[in-house]
């Protein structure tokens, strides 16, 4: 008796865990059974209609390549939501109640038309993934540094000038990717981020790379690829995890000789660079430095 009590109750496990595991792809079909919606993910709809609301335990909310120009702010109702996954669709506003996802770790609104985040993402205290890449964004929210969990931050290709200074307070960010925007210098708060691992700043508008770079004592990746630089400053020496640095069309003409206290380098790519043509410098980047490829085969 007591075995077959034991069947039943993992048979009944068993179908109540491939329920919460269960991908929703249409409204419809999950109103038939509203309180076991956990996961629903729309594609190509015109609008979000309110009736989304009944399902009070979703955790997973994915609307994308839709013809959606903003979210009700109804949003900001799902207690339980953990992700939000919004790429491909014609946002161009995100309404502040946004702030309410207590529970959200991962807010993806990349391919979108955004021009601005609410003030209200920062009270975002669980979020971990920030992809916000491909919008029209100028600038970040001063307060963003109060993403006191987040891990990975990806906003690649917008038009952001400015690293606000709160960032220095993103204490966890491991993966930082600011590539193709329109910054020109690095604010002294992007040093402080002492876990940092793989930074991208790669098609920006750089002159120059600022000494506190060192300070990255975790930085394993660091791409700089099509900027303006002719140099790197000597305390890039300091960097002791970094093991590939990706220099590739900027103005590179001479490296410093403090590379070699770089013991986990592998490359350093600086193909399309004044210095490739220089013959003698090259040469003697190839004596130097024998353990390190400066011509990079995998170019991107």
């Amino acid at each position: 008796m007591k075995k077959k009590l034991l069947l039943l109750i993992i048979i009944c496990f068993n179908a109540s865990y491939a329920q919460i595991d269960k991908t929703y792809t249409s409204i419809e079909d999950g109103l038939k059974n509203p309180e076991m919606v956990f996961i629903l993910k729309l594609r190509s709809v015109n609008n979000i209609p309110e009736s989304l609301l009944k399902f009070k335990r979703l955790k997973e909310l994915h609307i994308v390549h839709s013809n959606i120009t903003s979210l009700p702010d109804f949003i900001g109702d799902f207690e339980k939501l953990e992700y939000l996954i919004l790429n491909g669709n014609k946002l161009n506003q995100l309404p502040n109640s946004i702030g309410n996802l207590s529970n959200l770790i991962q807010l993806d609104v990349s391919d979108n038309e955004l021009k601005e985040l609410p003030k209200s993402i920062s009270n975002l205290k669980n979020l971990y993934h920030l992809i916000i890449s491909y919008n029209k964004i100028t600038y970040l929210p001063s307060k963003i540094g109060e993403l006191k969990n987040l891990g990975q931050f990806w906003a690649n290709s917008n038009l952001i000038e400015k690293i606000p200074k709160s960032f220095k307070e993103l204490d966890n960010l491991t993966w930082l990717s600011l590539a193709d925007n329109k910054i020109k210098s690095i604010d002294n708060a992007l040093f402080d981020l002492e876990n940092l691992h793989d930074l991208n700043l790669a098609g920006n508008q750089l002159s120059e790379l600022p000494k506190e770079i060192s300070n990255l004592k975790k930085l394993g990746i660091l791409d700089l690829h099509e900027n303006n630089l002719r140099t790197l400053p000597k305390s890039i020496g300091e960097l002791e995890n970094v093991c590939c640095i990706f220099l590739m069309k900027n103005q590179i003409i001479e490296l410093p000789q403090t590379i070699s206290n770089l013991n986990r380098i592998k490359e350093i790519c600086i193909n399309d660079n004044p210095i490739v043509t220089i013959e003698e410098r090259m040469s003697k980047l190839k004596t130097d430095f024998p353990r390190i490829s400066f011509i990079c085969e995998v170019y991107y």
